[in-house]
């Protein structure tokens, strides 16, 4: 049921929240079915870790007095704590399934873009003159979260056609490599920056590692001169990009000299939710206001210096480190500093998988921008790629032993 219940999660991040639900339960199920205690040390440091965050939030509720937001978050965070007992309780997710996963999400994602694709060819005029003021592709879900798993979907393709990985028939791999390429180019056409961010920091990553693992020192350049050449193709070659970079150039020059800026400026609610949230974190430093109190505090502050503003455009803040900054103070952070960075941790010391790498700097770059452990999206996509492939090392660590215990 746990591979019926992954497939449930990647259907339902782009489709249904409750179709997200249901795979949780169905993992949960599998694990109380078939419990057996797990001895692998890698796996449960890495499952702990990932508990810690909704302990975390728990404990950082100690002294809520907004009740209803208080159990919001202990319901958007509950995954981090049955999830990870669940994937560490379950049997091992074996090679081929993995695998199979990771094709199905690319797979999920290249139809998906294809169909955001079709929408920019029916009406691209419009499109382009919307990203004028700050609007986007039409996706099916958030376009930030979309950018985000989109990059994975890329690196997973790559992945996967570098391994020669398939689930039916070899040529799936080339499938899964023009999926890759096909995204990379929706990725520049979408002109989403947390997304473009995410991919071109994975881009740096592997020619690090080309570099000071491979010793490759021809792919290494190869690779980093698409991280110059690329930005300037797209930029010749989408519309969308060019209006996306001029919007945001706008906004950096004007900030830069002081200059009155528009607002209706997207980003001016973006910038001024994390100068909230540092500020509240440096009214209450250590333990900060708690995170079941952060929208009363949120509240307030636009209240006292921006009554003007419209409830819809009080923004919490737009950074899941100052998020946590401002709600549960340095102690809070430090501890979810510890929780996040474990995995690659444990990935660097034990099981050296790139594509792990890729997936958690996608994630960990996405902090800076926004607080997607804030939603249900947010949560599934950072849980299911972590733990599958924690269960799939999990499979991958017992098979020598199984292999030296049937000789």
């Amino acid at each position: 049921m746990t591979i019926i219940g992954s497939i449930c999660i990647l259907v339902g991040m782009l489709y249904s929240t409750a179709l997200q639900s249901i795979g949780v339960v169905l993992i949960v199920a599998d694990a109380l079915w078939n419990f057996k205690p797990e001895k692998d040390r890698a796996a449960i440091a890495v499952a702990s870790a990932l508990c810690g965050v909704f302990l975390l939030y728990f404990l950082g509720c100690w002294n809520a007095q907004d009740t209803d937001f208080m159990l919001l978050k202990w319901r958007i965070k509950l995954p981090f704590l049955l999830l990870p007992l669940a994937f560490l309780f379950a049997p091992a997710v074996k090679e081929r399934h993995y695998h199979g996963l990771l094709g199905l999400f690319v797979m999920l994602m290249f139809v998906a873009g294809l169909f955001s694709f079709a929408q920019y060819l029916l009406d691209y005029a419009a499109i382009n003159q919307a990203y004028i003021q700050s609007k986007v592709l039409p996706t099916p879900v958030h376009h930030i979260r979309f950018s985000l798993m989109a990059a994975f979907a890329v690196c997973a393709g790559h992945y996967l056609y570098v391994r020669k990985q398939f689930f039916f028939d070899e040529r799936e791999r080339y499938l899964y490599l023009f999926a890759a390429v096909f995204l990379f180019g929706f990725l520049h056409l979408l002109a989403v920056r947390s997304g473009l961010l995410a991919i071109y920091l994975c881009l740096l990553y592997l020619a690090a590692r080309k570099m000071l693992v491979g010793k490759d020192v021809r792919k290494t350049l190869a690779i980093l001169s698409l991280v110059v050449v690329l930005p300037v193709g797209a930029y010749l070659s989408f519309p969308s990009f060019q209006q996306k970079l001029h919007y945001s150039q706008t906004y950096v020059s004007a900030l830069i000299k002081g200059e009155e800026i528009n607002p209706q400026h997207s980003d001016i609610g973006r910038f001024r939710s994390i100068q909230m949230g540092l500020e509240l974190a440096r009214q209450h430093p250590v333990m900060g206001v708690g995170i079941g109190n952060l929208q009363q505090e949120v509240d307030k502050y636009y209240h006292s210096y921006f009554p003007e503003l419209r409830p819809e455009r009080r923004l919490m803040p737009h950074n899941q480190y100052v998020y946590i900054l401002a709600g549960l103070g340095t102690v809070g952070l430090l501890f979810f500093l510890v929780c996040v960075l474990t995995p690659l941790v444990v990935n660097f010391l034990v099981w050296s998988d790139p594509l792990f790498n890729t997936l958690n700097i996608i994630l960990l770059s996405s902090f800076l921008t926004e607080s997607p452990l804030e939603t249900h999206l947010g949560v599934s996509f950072y849980l299911i790629f972590n733990l599958l492939a924690m269960s799939y090392f999990r499979f991958a660590q017992q098979k020598p032993a199984k292999t030296s215990a049937s000789r």
